[in-house]
C-alpha cells in the first residue's frame, strides 16, 4: 500500500472516530421536559406557559427546539376535540377562544436527540392543563 493510501486511510479513520464521539453525547440528549404552571385558568388574558428542559448530563439548555401545541402531535385520531378550543403561540401564550369553555391540555414538544427531527420515536413531551371559563 502506498504512503498516500495509508495516510488517507488513517485520516478517514480519524474523521469517522471523531464523528462517533458525538453519538450518545449527553449534551445532545433530552431526558425530561416540565411545563409551568402545571395548571392555569384564563381570566380574560393569555396565560404564559414555560418549559424547563433537562439533558442527560443534568444541565438545562436554553436554546433547544421547542414547540407549543393545543393537541397531541402524535394522536392518530382524525378529529381532535381540543383543536380550536384555545390557541397557543410559539412563546407559550395560551388564549381561550370564546364559546369553548372547558379544561384542556397544553403540550410542549421537543426532540429527544437535537440532531434529529421530532418524531414519535424522538420526542419528549411535557403537559399542563388550561381552563377556559
Amino acid at each position: 500500500m502506498s504512503a498516500t493510501r495509508t495516510t488517507l486511510l488513517i485520516l478517514a479513520t480519524l474523521i469517522v472516530s471523531l464523528g462517533m464521539l458525538g453519538c450518545g453525547d449527553e449534551r445532545s440528549t433530552l431526558v425530561s421536559l416540565s411545563v409551568t404552571p402545571a395548571s392555569a385558568t384564563s381570566h380574560g388574558s393569555p396565560v404564559l406557559y414555560a418549559a424547563e428542559l433537562t439533558l442527560k448530563d443534568g444541565t438545562h439548555p436554553k436554546n433547544w427546539p421547542l414547540g407549543w401545541l393545543n393537541s397531541n402531535p402524535f394522536t392518530l385520531q382524525p378529529l381532535q376535540p381540543t383543536v380550536g378550543a384555545f390557541t397557543i403561540d410559539a412563546k407559550g401564550n395560551a388564549t381561550c377562544i370564546t364559546g369553548f369553555p372547558g379544561t384542556y391540555t397544553v403540550y410542549a414538544v421537543a426532540p429527544a436527540d437535537i440532531r434529529l427531527p421530532v418524531s414519535p420515536t424522538n420526542a419528549v413531551i411535557g403537559t399542563a392543563t388550561f381552563t377556559c371559563p
